[in-house]
């Protein structure tokens, strides 16, 4: 029966007109600057084994539901293509044309920080690239960014704050590191259909039913597996009010049983804080030089 009630208030939650309308909570940098969060596919971490508690033999880790503390349901849309693509944003209106990813989370995360190497270059009046600091105001002109994951000794250095001809400006990244349940839709918005509404799922729904927008829809585990979070998994083959309130109906299931313990997690990344800027192509940077090599994640002890 609280099962029943659990998936009911969670459909509720997504599924009704008036509450489907997640406010997108801001952070501060949110509000003052472009920047956001960035879900990306999951990568692998490693809890750096062989690291003991408190100079114990054994390792008395926290659980994993108390080593994640921090809950969160966020939604972030980002066009996929033209001048504009590649930065996530609050972007809520789709325009013929166009093709856009929705992306839907529930993530129960701990924080981490990936020291990054970011070298910012702008063309000069001969297309020869030169560099300039990071955070210089180049509107108007094509920048390229050249990013990799900055070594231990970068950090020991007193002027690492300042800009390097060779290694590039610091960058301390937020790296989210948990388990959760991802829902996208990916969507082009038919020609003649004008704007369409890209605020919540409901919406997305009425604007496909309409026949505004054709697309998919993913429903993904994040660091979460076993039996019956397969068989929950739904088969959505296309974007309509059926398959967006089924898909909803899953990641209720699943988050029911998260802590099931024939439930199996394992964290993951599964976002970033994107705090350069930039579009596509620092997207692009921040994910390939996370997958380097796995994101060490200090497991806090059991006090």
């Amino acid at each position: 029966m609280k099962k029943i009630i659990f998936i009911l208030c969670f459909s509720i939650l997504f599924g009704c007109k008036s509450a489907i309308k997640i406010p997108k909570a801001k952070t501060l940098g949110e509000e003052n600057t472009s920047y956001s969060y960035i879900p990306i596919d999951p990568l692998p971490i490693t809890t750096m084994e062989g690291r003991s508690c408190y100079g114990t033999k054994d390792d008395n880790f926290e659980p994993l539901k108390k080593a994640l503390p921090d809950q969160a349901v966020r939604l972030a849309s980002v066009q996929i293509n033209g001048s504009a693509s590649g930065s996530f944003g609050p972007a809520t209106v789709g325009y013929e044309n166009n093709q856009y990813k929705v992306v839907l989370d529930y993530i129960s995360v701990d924080a981490t920080q990936i020291p990054l190497s970011v070298i910012k270059e702008i063309p000069d009046a001969g297309g020869k690239h030169h560099k300039v600091p990071l955070y210089s105001d180049t509107s108007g002109k094509d920048a390229h960014y050249i990013i990799s994951r900055a070594s231990a000794d970068y950090l020991m250095k007193e002027d690492d704050a300042k800009p390097h001809s060779d290694k590039g400006d610091l960058v301390i990244l937020p790296v989210y590191i948990g388990v959760g349940l991802r829902l996208t839709a990916t969507v082009f918005v038919s020609k003649g259909a004008g704007t369409v509404n890209l605020s919540s799922l409901v919406s997305i729904a009425s604007e496909a039913e309409a026949g505004k927008l054709t697309g998919t829809l993913t429903v993904q585990t994040l660091g979460i597996t076993g039996e019956k979070v397969s068989s929950s998994l739904p088969l959505p083959s296309e974007i309509n009010p059926t398959t967006i309130q089924n898909a909803i109906l899953s990641l209720g299931s699943i988050k029911a049983i998260i802590h099931d313990k024939n439930t199996y997690l394992k964290p993951r990344v599964v976002g970033v804080y994107n705090t350069i800027g930039g579009g596509k192509e620092v997207i692009n940077g921040i994910i390939t030089a996370l997958a380097q090599k796995p994101i060490p994640w200090y497991r806090p002890c059991e006090k």
